[in-house]
């Protein structure tokens, strides 16, 4: 009898370690073969990880247990599943050869011991999407504010051009020495030029704002007369902070207006950047026409870099910027077929390059940029 019943719980052990053994199985398939990352922590220590979360973060068992966002209220280890309820954390993950990536941790206390998971899902793609929407509503309202302000502007700017040339008729008359003559004579061409283009603009944001097109902004005109007359606008009372070594591209065509608004812009964060110190604008033509502003301000910060084409975006203090110059220009440059780019200078401050269309051995470079 006694055998009889050996045997039986002998068979009864046997059958429940057998299951054991196929539920252990089961369980590291899953956990294995889970897509999100995950990892077990006990007493503040990585005590398991599947292989998704090794890959992201790295063998870490054994170790103490740190978040990889180093943010948010489940970053330390001795907080880390103490609250009833999942705790969150949000970070971006990057590596060298891939787009970076953005995941949720949720960290679970486990019951009947001190032992917590942490689970990682990958949220880039929900993240991504939500910032496109977001940017687009920003758009769309951006879009009916630039409407709204082209339409409340138009009536001004024609007050101000029939002032320029009634100012200009007056000259004509008026007995003044040659050279205050010519002073105040290009100083009204300018006002009424620089009208004229605002009112093209206008028009062309109050016809189609969304698609304005830069290749259609005013005739034609040189890099040289392009960039002259933004230091112009810009440097209005110190020209000779602005050093201009256009050197062969000086003579190389395009519409004027968008050229002039880019190199406003471009000139205009230069000297934010750094009020006092002289900037440089170079012509290049290796690998295309090319020309390059560069300041002598404290540079870029790493953060800024993958934003600065963004709408509304800025690094300048409050008050002092309101995010739309460099997005204006990439979008401008973007309708000459042209590449705007922004970096750091090894030696300090920042340089903005942007590379136009076409060659000086092109003869086209002029109808291509404005077909």
């Amino acid at each position: 009898m006694a055998a009889y019943f050996a045997a039986r719980l002998t068979d009864a052990l046997r059958s429940q370690m057998q299951a054991r053994r196929e539920a252990d199985a089961i369980l590291r398939v899953a956990f294995e073969g889970l897509a999100a990352g995950l990892e077990v922590v006990d007493r503040g220590k990585v005590v398991a990880q599947n292989l998704q979360a090794e890959r992201l973060f790295g063998a870490r068992a054994g170790d103490r247990w740190r978040c990889p966002g180093h943010r948010g209220p489940a970053c330390d280890a001795a907080e880390i599943g103490c609250g009833a309820r999942p705790e969150r954390c949000q970070f971006a993950v990057h590596a060298p050869t891939e787009p970076e990536r953005i995941f949720e941790m949720l960290a679970f206390p486990l019951p009947g011991n001190d032992r917590v998971m942490a689970l990682y899902v990958d949220r880039t793609s929900e993240v991504l999407s939500q910032r496109q929407l977001m940017l687009t509503e920003r758009l769309a309202s951006l879009g009916r504010t630039v409407q709204g302000v082209a339409h409340e502007l138009n009536t001004p700017l024609a007050t101000i051009l029939t002032l320029g040339r009634d100012v200009n008729d007056a000259l004509a008359e008026a007995e003044l020495p040659d050279a205050v003559r010519d002073d105040v004579t290009e100083s009204t061409g300018m006002i009424i030029s620089e009208v004229q283009r605002c009112r093209r603009i206008t028009h062309a944001l109050l016809g189609r704002a969304e698609h304005f097109d830069a290749r259609t902004g005013g005739a034609d005109a040189s890099v040289a007369q392009a960039m002259d007359r933004a230091v112009a606008v810009v440097f209005t009372q110190d020209r000779a902070q602005v050093e201009v070594q256009l050197g062969p591209i000086a003579e190389a065509r395009f519409p004027l207006d968008p050229l002039v608004q880019i190199f406003v812009n471009l000139l205009q964060n230069a000297r934010d950047a750094a009020p006092e110190a002289p900037i440089v604008v170079r012509g290049r033509q290796e690998g295309g026409l090319a020309v390059e502003i560069e300041d002598h301000g404290p540079g870029l910060p790493p953060e800024a870099e993958r934003h600065l084409f963004e709408p509304f975006f800025t690094t300048k203090p409050p008050g002092r910027g309101t995010g739309l110059g460099l997005y204006t220009s990439y979008a401008l440059a973007r309708g000459l077929r042209a590449e705007l780019t922004l970096r750091n200078r090894p030696e300090g401050g920042a340089v903005a390059t942007l590379r136009l269309p076409g060659s000086l051995s092109d003869p086209s470079t002029s109808a291509a940029a404005s077909a």
